[in-house]
């Protein structure tokens, strides 16, 4: 039955009939269950009927079960297209760990795309790091302290600089600010930011 209801719901999606896609998922027997081949076109029913809220609460069921490989690449894959700032940083560093958490035997036989996906990961994670620290390094006093929906770009550059270089990764209030980041973490002093922002810092104390 499930290989004959993710081609239904293929053809309604072909046919731009989401609505009536929607409807046939919801009243099969596998309507609440998170499973790999139905997960993608579920989301993608739901984000093209604009149901983010429950696109992200299905999102987020699916997170706390996936721990194998294929979940993982599915995730990632639609992380960015319902989150964004430090909620987006943060499903990215946690799939990392979990990728990297994933035992021996589990990934021999699909070394390469563990490797892709691991590339993948700080790659998207660079890029935020990168972004987030030329933001919080501009001078002009106009910039400073400039905020993404919500979160410092200190906080966004930070925990993702951390992420490319360990596996624990944590932010320090003293850096960023006590309602910035909810868990309180370690600063590794490798981290560019880190450098910068401390610098910045003395300079204002001198």
């Amino acid at each position: 039955m499930l290989p004959a209801l993710h081609t239904f719901l293929r053809c309604y999606c072909m046919t731009g009939r989401y609505a009536e896609a929607l409807k046939e998922l919801q009243t099969s027997i596998f309507a609440d269950a998170e499973l790999p081949v139905l997960f993608p076109i579920k989301i993608q029913i739901l984000i093209v009927l604009s149901q983010f809220d429950v696109a992200r609460a299905a999102f987020s069921l699916y997170m706390q079960h996936a721990g194998d490989l294929e979940s993982l690449e599915i995730l990632f894959t639609h992380a960015a297209r319902l989150h964004e700032g430090w909620r987006l940083t943060e499903i990215q560093i946690d799939i990392l760990r979990r990728l990297d958490a994933l035992p021996a035997s589990a990934t021999l036989d699909n070394t390469a795309s563990v490797n892709v996906l691991r590339a993948r990961i700080k790659l998207a994670l660079k890029n935020i790091a990168m972004s987030a620290c030329h933001g919080c390094c501009k001078t002009s006093t106009a910039h400073r302290g400039q905020r993404v929906f919500g979160i410092s770009y200190r906080g966004l550059g930070l925990a993702a600089f951390t992420a490319l270089s360990v596996s624990t990764v944590t932010v320090s209030p003293s850096l960023v600010g006590a309602n910035t980041v909810p868990n309180t973490v370690i600063i590794f002093p490798q981290c560019p930011a880190e450098k910068h922002i401390r610098s910045q810092k003395q300079k204002r104390q001198n």
